[in-house]
């Protein structure tokens, strides 16, 4: 039995005292966020395996031991605070994917690769990426070009591209569609940096084809990996992370607002982390269905009236799901 929801639906069911806008971001170890630029031992940005958090991960005695407020769920029979499993659709895909592909982008511009002409701007290059994007996945025959956005990319929807603050993409990009991008993304990079020596090329290699690499582990897996799947899907994820690491700390010395680290990129390793003793797939804790659940009540309450669409959309709701079920019988 395990429990999956979002980072606030986590907080809000588990009544947790430690989470992502706290200084202590995590209820599974004694990581923080710093609240200065003074380096700190337990920092979250620190994603090595070794890392001085990882010795103060808690296991469901520790945690009943410290917790002020235990979890309502330690009345269910079975519940332990490691079946409290991350979400890696909001994690990865509307998480550190959504700073990760114009991060990307932004590197290979101010590296000098991936220009048409000296002038053209960032805005132009952004639509011209877009165009691209569409066409590599129909060159190669891929299906997943039909799951792009039709929206092109934009100054407005890709975060900033200068140096006011960091480029992430907005909310109008669905996971679906961030997915296709970093598929994407890790193909462009590897084409375009196949041999180069630049030592941050070839750690924008890394990072770009660790997190497509596990992505399409995960996807093509069964919901019980071999000890070889899990212990491949964790590996990448760590390359992943670390290269992510290395890159924000090179971006911030060169005044490159790309690559933030997240509170987010530390939930990913500890997911990195549970995969090697549970070797469940992380894509069984995501929550796609549950989310278009929600999104099919939202369309059955936009036609309902004001006044009573608390009782009309359940009632709605209920007529459709007899029809479903009488179809089914």
């Amino acid at each position: 039995m395990t429990f999956k929801a979002d980072l606030k639906a986590r907080m809000q069911c588990h009544l947790l005292d430690n989470y992502y806008r706290c200084k202590k971001v995590c209820d599974r170890c004694g990581a923080i966020q710093p609240m200065d630029s003074r380096p700190h031992p337990m920092t979250y940005k620190n994603t090595a395996k070794d890392a001085p958090y990882a010795r103060t991960c808690k296991d469901h005695d520790a945690y009943m031991a410290a917790a002020r407020h235990p979890t309502p769920w330690c009345a269910v029979e079975g519940f332990q605070f490691e079946t409290i499993s991350f979400d890696t659709m909001h994690l990865i895909y509307l998480g550190i994917a959504k700073n990760h592909v114009p991060s990307c982008l932004k590197i290979l511009k101010l590296w000098g690769f991936y220009y048409e002409s000296s002038d053209e701007t960032n805005e132009k290059f952004l639509k011209r990426v877009s165009i691209e994007m569409k066409q590599d996945c129909k060159e190669h025959r891929f299906l997943v070009w039909l799951y792009l956005p039709k929206r092109v990319l934009t100054l407005a929807n890709c975060g900033s591209f200068g140096t006011e603050d960091y480029c992430e993409l907005g909310s109008r990009f669905k996971a679906a569609h961030i997915r296709v991008m970093v598929w994407w993304v890790a193909f462009k990079v590897r084409q375009l940096t196949n041999n180069t020596e630049d030592q941050v090329l070839r750690l924008l290699a890394a990072c770009s084809y660790s997190l497509a690499q596990a992505q399409d582990l995960m996807d093509s897996a069964g919901l019980i990996l071999s000890p070889h799947e899990a212990a491949e899907i964790s590996r990448m994820l760590r390359v992943h992370l670390r290269s992510t690491e290395f890159l924000a700390s090179i971006c911030w010395e060169n005044s490159i607002m790309a690559f933030k680290m997240r509170p987010k990129h530390h939930y990913v390793w500890h997911i990195a982390n549970d995969v090697l003793t549970s070797r469940l797939n992380p894509r069984l804790h995501h929550v796609w269905s549950d989310e278009k659940f929600l999104g099919c009540i939202k369309k059955v309450a936009c036609r309902c009236h004001g006044s009573s669409v608390q009782k009309r959309a359940i009632e709605r709701y209920l007529v459709a799901l007899s029809g479903y079920l009488a179809k089914m019988a």
